[in-house]
């Protein structure tokens, strides 16, 4: 049975598809069968990865007018279902209080194919994301150094608990990590948000992990080659950070 992990912040440039994506190639280098899909009306993912756009997206998965098994794209060490723009319709096209599982139930028919199942994600709060939060099992929170992500964690810490605690609980999301993305090594200003994480974990009952991805400035050129930094620049901070936490994010969650 596979394990659904979702990278969510409620605040755009955290991280969340960089994380994504480098998660699911470290976990493929661990030999494990990985889906990669993307969630996001913005379809930053989907143009990361070398994909071909004219097979089916998850908005027709979604919309029941493919099976899943039509969308998945066998790639290099990884499987990927790609997004559409037809997704920002979503909130206006899925309205019936039963829409929330449609994504859990599409996976719970593919689980056994694969180990894990990682799912990218917009920053905006909508069906989607109530969608991604019912049909995960754990949830990465990437934050970058602005105030306002690091806010993120907070919101999304309340959503879950909402769909936990309410009085038809829907969700057994848990938050498995924070993450601080872009880090500048010897800045006190970086070790203040580092503080301000760990502080954060204090106060939640799951006890996620804390890490920090050093920056890379590669980054963008990462995406115009479409390739994770762990291939285009293996002895980056960027790319050992990740491996490091992708090691110990198996750890946790194989325990």
């Amino acid at each position: 049975m596979s394990i659904t992990i979702s990278t969510i912040n409620q605040k755009g440039g955290a991280g969340k598809t960089t994380t994504a994506i480098e998660v699911a190639y470290n976990l493929a280098n661990l030999e494990k069968r990985v889906l990669l899909i993307d969630m996001d009306s913005q379809v930053g993912l989907t143009h990361y990865l070398p994909v071909d756009l004219s097979k089916p997206s998850m908005y027709n998965v979604l919309k029941a007018d493919k099976k899943i098994m039509d969308a998945i794209q066998k790639l290099d060490r990884i499987d990927a279902i790609i997004a559409s723009e037809e997704l920002s319709k979503s909130d206006k096209e899925f309205v019936d209080y039963d829409d929330i599982f449609i994504l859990k139930d599409i996976i719970e028919a593919i689980q056994d194919d694969y180990d894990y199942i990682v799912v990218d994600t917009g920053p905006q709060r909508s069906i989607l994301l109530n969608m991604v939060y019912v049909a995960s099992d754990y949830i990465i929170i990437p934050n970058s150094l602005d105030k306002g992500s690091l806010k993120g964690v907070e919101k999304v810490y309340k959503d879950i608990e909402k769909l936990r605690t309410g009085k038809r609980p829907i969700s057994n999301v848990e938050i498995a990590a924070l993450l601080l993305t872009q880090c500048r090594e010897n800045q006190n200003n970086d070790q203040v948000k580092i503080d301000t994480l760990y502080d954060a974990a204090k106060n939640m009952k799951e006890n996620p992990i804390v890490a920090t991805i050093r920056a890379f400035t590669g980054v963008n050129t990462c995406k115009d080659y479409q390739e994770p930094i762990m291939d285009f620049s293996k002895s980056s901070s960027a790319a050992i950070d990740y491996k490091n936490f992708t090691w110990d994010l198996v750890e946790k969650l194989e325990a």
